[in-house]
């Protein structure tokens, strides 16, 4: 009896294994799109970013640990194939103090440490990150 509960164990252990690690998840699929929507809120160190084709159906979705990124007033920069944004981070709690760089086209993250939380004009120039 003991036998066939451990084979059982084992045949379930590995179909789990099997399944996770051949699991693709779709949500972060965003080959084709023309408009990404940033929603990211103050309070909490947490962001997405929403992906939509031309016919503004959603084709994928990017989460991020970070908070509070690209508000009204610090407007994300794009140039050649990367886009700029200022992450604020949770006042008081885990202020940011960087230039988050996200690539198109692989969907990378840089993060460029400028040393100094509260920023808000910055500036790209052949790889350069300049702030004010």
């Amino acid at each position: 009896m003991k036998k066939k509960r451990s084979i059982i164990l084992i045949s379930i252990l590995i179909i789990v294994s099997a399944a996770i690690y051949f699991y693709k998840p779709q949500h972060n699929k965003n080959n084709s799109y023309q408009l990404g929507i940033i929603i990211s809120i103050g309070n909490k160190d947490k962001s997405n970013i929403l992906y939509y084709n031309d016919q503004l159906q959603k084709t994928g979705q990017k989460k991020l640990k970070i908070g509070n990124i690209a508000s009204q007033y610090d407007i994300p920069k794009t140039v050649n194939d990367k886009v700029y944004m200022i992450p604020k981070g949770v006042p008081y709690v885990n202020e940011r103090e960087e230039v988050m760089e996200l690539d198109h086209n692989t969907q990378k993250i840089k993060l460029y440490k400028i040393g100094r939380p509260g920023l808000f004009v910055f500036d790209e120039k052949d790889g350069d990150i300049y702030k004010i």
